[in-house]
């Protein structure tokens, strides 16, 4: 028998949202019947399909069963949005130079990647913020809502 961790994971999820399971399905684009169907563990053949997951998720505001599949894969779900933390682009671009200075001084040094990775990752942070500190002012100058 197949594992249908998954499946229950969705039922449970629908069942314990405070949005009714008529309006989940609407906006998953599916019909309540069908959806109800999918998500029934009595139903051996039913299948949940991998093209409704992503607007499930949205649907009712959750990440919880992609976060379940990326640490089934050995990965880990976090939130990519920038946040700049710096008081100017220049200075945006600046922590983001440190950064990746000191990632590169680690691999060259010989640092496992254990040490590695968390710099790497601190330094496309800092990338990253760099550009939503730049796409924040061009908005700014346009007059345009963030």
């Amino acid at each position: 028998m197949r594992d249908r961790f998954l499946s229950g994971m969705l039922k449970r999820i629908l069942e314990e949202s405070d949005l009714p399971a008529k309006q989940i399905s609407v906006e998953v684009g599916v019909p309540y019947s069908t959806l109800m169907n999918q998500l029934n563990p009595e139903i051996s053949n039913a299948k949940f399909s991998a093209d409704d997951l992503l607007a499930f998720c949205k649907a009712l505001r959750t990440v919880e069963p992609v976060s379940y599949l990326a640490a089934g894969l050995g990965y880990r779900l976090e939130l990519v949005t920038a946040s700049p933390d710096g008081r100017s682009l220049d200075h945006e671009q600046t922590q983001a130079t440190i950064a990746l200075a000191e990632f590169f001084k680690a691999q060259q040094a010989g640092c496992p990647v254990e040490q590695t990775r968390p710099l790497l990752q601190k330094a496309i942070k800092e990338a990253e913020d760099c550009l939503a500190r730049q796409i924040d002012e061009e908005q700014a100058a346009s007059g345009a809502k963030p």
